[in-house]
């Protein structure tokens, strides 16, 4: 099940039913209008966050592995268990594209912070720049070792972060699809990613329970 909660004092407010299956990717849209929950039974579904009730259901498709809104909230990105990407146009229940490229099961979604691109990690070691618009693969970062099980973009869009199983972090050039620098000294696969709202940190976790934090 799915459920929302009040967060202050830790009443469930809402038990959201309508998936058959596991529930991989949830993401609150920009500005919170919609909560968008992706399954193993290939659906997406939109729920009114003030209710709990299902808005609409998208189309199904693989199994559904990690999910990402856009930053206008009007595009909503979903990875797949069969390696790839469907984007959809929300207002319309629409699929926009179908991004093939990767090998394996899609980890990890994430939209540059204009929205022109999208990123994709899989378990194929590969991580994946799109062009949203035309679906178009723009570039395809090859430098780690092991499957990409997140991704961040910096605030300005102008670098791309992937953690790995090789226990590091690599920023990437996007424009030149490069790498910059690898972060390493890490025991551990490197599963999460976050920005600080200031843009002045970035901090990832790892399999050993470890939380790191870099000044970039």
């Amino acid at each position: 099940g799915t459920f929302i909660w009040e967060a202050k004092t830790g009443e469930r407010l809402h038990n959201l039913e309508g998936h058959s299956s596991y529930v991989f990717g949830l993401a609150w849209s920009p500005g919170d209008a919609w909560l968008a929950s992706g399954s193993w039974d290939g659906t997406v579904i939109l729920w009114d966050p003030a209710t709990g009730e299902p808005l609409k259901t998208l189309e199904k498709t693989w199994p559904v592995t990690s999910l990402a809104w856009s930053p206008e909230g009007t595009v909503l990105a979903a990875g797949t268990d069969a390696g790839e990407v469907v984007v959809w146009d929300v207002e319309e229940a629409e699929k926009l594209q179908t991004l093939e490229g990767h090998g394996s099961r899609v980890t990890t979604v994430e939209f540059s912070p204009d929205g022109a691109w999208l990123a994709s990690g899989s378990f194929d070691s590969h991580a994946i720049l799109w062009d949203v618009a035309s679906g178009s693969r723009m570039q395809t970062l090859a430098g780690p070792e092991g499957w990409v099980p997140e991704l961040a973009w910096s605030p300005g869009g102008e670098t791309l972060f992937s953690g790995s199983q090789d226990n590091t972090v690599v920023a990437w050039d996007v424009a030149e699809g490069k790498p910059l620098r690898t972060l390493q000294g890490y025991t551990s696969d490197v599963s999460s990613l976050a920005w600080s709202p200031d843009g002045s940190r970035l901090a990832w976790g790892s399999f050993d329970g470890v939380v790191a934090t870099w000044d970039p």
